[in-house]
């Protein structure tokens, strides 16, 4: 990792500091205050003349300097742009792919974008500093957008549970061998707010779009448990209407037969089944209890019980995997055919026990993922969503891909935020839409906490909700 000393006007750090992060972490970077150490860059930040001019020195050898006229009406964003470039021309290659923009949801930027420029294409490349290659992903993700309804409410129920702890995870879970003793009085809760809720969404005839139980890994549960959770759902809302249900089944290992069938019976009809990678060394080391022959067999079980809209997730990056590896676990997967299919690129998170991406192809990153949406397309399968997080493997993002029109509208609205979500279990947050802006709501991390103010959690949602 680069380490960076910055000399910047104080009320432009957090600027500065949000594009250096995009070649180092921020622990590498000094601003104003040098530490007792070389640094591998020295950058000098100066506004003149109507004029930012930036300097960098690197390996104490040579300057580079990039003078950028000030966008009167958006100065930070001038600053943004000329420190980018200045990058560039230290590092010898584009510091990220999504050019200056370094938000999780670059989709609803650009086509904001694209509404408001009369020539937007060459504002995203020439002052977004935009890749022609991520263009060109956007525009097809904002195309196949356009094509899903995702009027109405969208429900999300969480499950705080899973059989370990993979790596990467930074998510709220509990490993259940460990806390059985929490399950039924959560679950309990669960019930408690669904039914809360379901009086609300009864009484003024809201219509729900998608149902989306997430985690965790819901199919930990026991069948009994599960299908307390299951059938309350069905007893709660109307579900002949509903165009998406879908269950996570994060762990191939949780899906007996029983369980995907008792959920089909439900009105489950999109189950995902994530093996994440099948390598076998990489599944132990990221702390994963199942195998390939487990994902290949559920997969197997869940189209003959009758499941036509099955998912998958593949994370690229992932520490000490070869490029070769990844695209063996890719062709694979294309091989069982789901009809979605998610390639999420690793993101290191504090709160995760994995610290580093895969060594073994950092240089190539940017290609390697090119190559995997080519197989993709190749294959008949379109993107449809598209998110970033902060410290992913290669400045790059996720994207979810999609057969056959089929199209996550839960996906969609919880990256794109254009319809509201009801999320209930701990730690769900909701996003609910009043006066076109959104209000989060965010329930208890902690099991007992959720429990003791449930109550009056639901009431803030209906609130809001009646306002909407």
């Amino acid at each position: 990792m680069l380490s960076i000393y910055c000399n910047v006007d104080e009320k432009h750090t957090i600027v500065a500091k949000n594009i250096l992060s995009l070649v180092t972490t921020l622990d590498k970077i000094d601003c104003n205050i040098k530490q007792q150490k070389d640094y591998d860059l020295y950058i000098s930040i100066y506004k003149s003349d109507a004029k930012f001019i930036i300097n960098i020195q690197k390996n104490a050898q040579r300057d580079i300097v990039i003078i950028e006229t000030i966008d009167v009406l958006n100065e930070k964003f001038t600053l943004r742009k000329a420190l980018f470039r200045a990058l560039y021309k230290a590092i010898g290659k584009r510091p990220s792919p999504w050019g200056v923009l370094t938000g999780i949801r670059p989709i609803k930027m650009i086509d904001s974008y694209l509404k408001s420029h009369s020539n937007p294409y060459v504002f995203l490349k020439n002052q977004l500093l935009i890749s022609q290659d991520k263009i060109d992903l956007s525009l097809k993700v904002i195309q196949n957008q356009e094509q899903a309804n995702i009027n109405g409410i969208h429900l999300y129920i969480g499950i705080p549970f899973c059989p370990s702890k993979c790596s990467y995870c930074s998510f709220t879970s509990y490993t259940i061998d460990k806390n059985k003793e929490m399950v039924v009085p959560y679950i309990n809760t669960l019930v408690k707010e669904i039914k809360l809720i379901s009086q609300t969404i009864k009484e003024h005839g809201y219509k729900i779009s998608s149902i989306y139980i997430g985690g965790g890994t819901p199919t930990s549960l026991t069948k009994p448990h599960l299908k307390l959770l299951l059938s309350t759902l069905a007893k709660e809302f109307d579900l002949e209407n509903i165009k998406e249900y879908t269950l996570e089944g994060g762990r191939p290992d949780t899906l007996t037969e029983d369980k995907m069938a008792m959920a089909k019976e439900y009105g489950v009809n999109r189950i995902s089944i994530n093996c994440q990678t099948l390598n076998p060394r990489t599944l132990r080391r990221v702390n994963r209890n199942h195998n390939a022959e487990d994902f290949e067999e559920a997969m197997v079980k869940a189209k003959s019980i009758g499941f036509k809209w099955i998912n998958t997730d593949l994370i690229y990056g992932l520490e000490d995997e070869s490029l070769e590896d990844f695209f063996c676990s890719l062709e694979k997967v294309i091989d069982l055919e789901p009809q979605n299919i998610t390639i999420h690129s690793l993101a290191v998170k504090r709160a995760a026990a994995t610290k580093d991406f895969s060594s073994h192809y950092k240089d190539e990153m940017e290609q390697g993922l090119k190559q995997a949406y080519k197989l993709l397309e190749n294959a008949q399968y379109r993107p449809y969503y598209l998110y970033r997080q902060k410290a992913i493997a290669g400045n790059l993002e996720n994207t979810g891909f999609a057969k056959d029109e089929l199209y996550s509208l839960y996906n969609i609205v919880s990256i794109e935020e254009n319809s509201t979500i009801l999320a209930l279990g701990c730690g769900a947050v909701s996003k609910i839409m009043t006066n076109k802006e959104f209000t989060p709501i965010q329930n208890p991390k902690d099991p007992n906490q959720y429990s003791e103010r449930v109550e009056k959690i639901v009431k803030q949602k209906i609130e809001l909700l009646e306002q909407s």
